[in-house]
């Protein structure tokens, strides 16, 4: 039976054939593309290699095997849109939002408030 010393980082890329490493470069590549397309984001962006460890014991309550995962997982700067300002209607269960004036939902239009001032309908 062929054997695999796992002793070092570079070891455990190499387990099932290489999955873990593939992993990892998948996230690197989302890491780095997320650098460029939002540099001016400022939190971090951070990888995770998580090994977790199962041992399983005989019958005996001695130590057969160890069972062995690994996880490999990134996090990027949450992405947030910009406060935008809405009218909630209790009756209807409904937000209102003003798309001329994202910001103060009660602005008019010049149409409107001319309206309201002229008395006009």
């Amino acid at each position: 039976m062929a054997r695999m010393d796992i002793k070092t980082l570079a070891d455990v890329g190499q387990l099932d054939r290489g999955v873990i490493d593939k992993l990892f470069e998948a996230e690197l590549r989302r890491v780095t593309a997320d650098c460029e397309d939002r540099p001016a984001v400022d939190g971090a962006r951070s990888i995770t290699i998580k090994l977790s460890f199962k041992p399983v014991a005989t019958d005996q309550g001695t130590l057969d095997t160890v069972k062995v995962e690994t996880e490999v997982s990134s996090k990027l700067p949450v992405t947030r849109t910009r406060e935008l300002d809405m009218i909630l209607d209790t009756k209807q269960n409904t937000l209102f939002h003003n798309p001329i004036s994202p910001t103060n939902v009660h602005q008019a239009t010049i149409d409107e408030a001319m309206a309201t001032e002229g008395g006009e309908s």
